[in-house]
């Protein structure tokens, strides 16, 4: 179940609630999700996330952005990136299908 919700964050003068994709940006739209991104290691079992963003039902492409942004850090860190997985959600099928098509189910980055 979704739910919203809002709250006043003292410290930093901001209502929180709102959609909010950090640097790409915020609008008025009320979040009802977030969106959390974790780096999990292959060899070794341990996992961290790295960021999150509060969304709204339908997101535009700068969640690609995002991404892009997401593996550049992830990349400048030392790691080496094999495998990107999400879930079938709309937002998620957004992005697959920007980056990848059925002749290309791969995309390469940098």
């Amino acid at each position: 179940m979704r739910k919203k919700d809002f709250d006043f964050h003292e410290k930093w003068q901001k209502i929180e609630g709102f959609q909010d994709l950090g640097p790409l940006g915020c609008n008025a739209t009320i979040a009802t999700s977030v969106l959390v991104f974790i780096v999990w290691g292959l060899l070794h079992n341990w996992k961290q996330p790295i960021a999150y963003f509060l969304t709204g039902d339908v997101l535009n492409h700068s969640l690609l952005s995002a991404l892009n942004q997401i593996i550049e850090a992830i990349l400048n860190t030392g790691l080496k990136l094999h495998a990107i997985v999400c879930n079938q959600g709309s937002n998620n099928q957004c992005i697959v299908k920007n980056k990848i098509s059925i002749d290309r189910p791969y995309f390469m980055h940098g």
